[in-house]
């Protein structure tokens, strides 16, 4: 047999949270839902008869979080649905329930990007096709470890045997 704890009287019974109507007969009173985000929990107050799209807006001015952006973990499922327009009496069933809150500011998620597209900028793949390793072969002459035929210094690695080198290549 499951224990069942008895129901107070600001927490929704599950027939009113599906329909969103309060289980004491008043006028719905205030939803206390502690959002913890980034180390910080935001105690927000809000109508129990607000929808959840009140509460996502809410948390938009204050951690600059857009809606849309925003993944609440620890509401109620409800069996009526779901959606911004779902009230919140019907997702908080706890006095003070706490929910977590993930999701990214816009500001940090443009700085990411160009700190990405800069670092990309960066690593750009040296064009090597314009060096003429032809010059380097078995005619370069002995003792020329770091020259070229014509005895200037070259770039790049010795190639002995270029006709080797081209056989591999093919």
């Amino acid at each position: 047999m499951v224990d069942v704890a008895p129901v107070v009287a600001t927490t929704p019974s599950p027939a009113d949270a599906a329909t969103g109507a309060v289980g004491d007969g008043s006028d719905g009173g205030e939803l206390v839902v502690l959002v913890k985000w980034n180390k910080t929990t935001y105690p927000v107050e809000l109508p129990r008869s607000s929808p959840l799209s009140a509460l996502t807006n809410l948390l938009w001015e204050l951690t600059e979080v857009r809606p849309e952006r925003q993944k609440l973990l620890g509401l109620t499922r409800t069996p009526g649905g779901s959606g911004p327009d779902v009230p919140l009496a019907a997702v908080i069933t706890k006095p003070e329930q706490k929910v977590m809150m993930m999701g990214s500011r816009e500001a940090d998620i443009a700085a990411i990007n160009t700190k990405a597209a800069a670092v990309a900028a960066a690593n750009e793949v040296q064009d090597d096709f314009d060096i003429d390793y032809g010059a380097f072969g078995a005619a370069a002459p002995a003792g020329s470890a770091g020259t070229g035929v014509d005895g200037q210094p070259y770039r790049g690695m010795r190639i002995h045997n270029v006709a080797s080198v081209e056989e591999k290549l093919r």
